[in-house]
């Protein structure tokens, strides 16, 4: 794979294959220290993808928040979104309702 093109086929795939709809990655570079960049790549449908954006979800998004601090892998459920229910409750307006995040170093 050399273009983003290619691993976002390559992810949508292997997501489709273990039977979700879409997929989401997501890294955090290391610099700069003082605000390290974070790149994403998903395939989300454009209206949450601007939603996310517009309402800096990045900030309130349990799995990122989890992300951080574990390697261990989260299934989306109505616990794991408890503080951050105005974010859960956007997410199912536009058909998310199961996913999976798994962090990596």
């Amino acid at each position: 794979m050399q273009t983003e093109a290619e691993l976002g086929a390559v992810l949508g795939q292997a997501a489709r294959q273990l039977g979700f709809e879409s997929y989401a990655i997501g890294m955090r570079l290391p610099l700069p220290l003082s605000n390290p960049k974070i790149i994403t790549l998903n395939d989300y449908a454009p209206a949450w993808r601007e939603r996310y954006a517009a309402a800096r979800y990045l900030g309130v998004d349990p799995t990122v928040a989890h992300a951080l601090v574990s390697t261990r892998p989260v299934l989306w459920s109505d616990q794991v979104f408890a503080r951050a229910q105005d974010f859960w409750d956007d997410a199912h307006g536009h058909g998310l309702r199961i996913g999976w995040a798994q962090p990596a170093c």
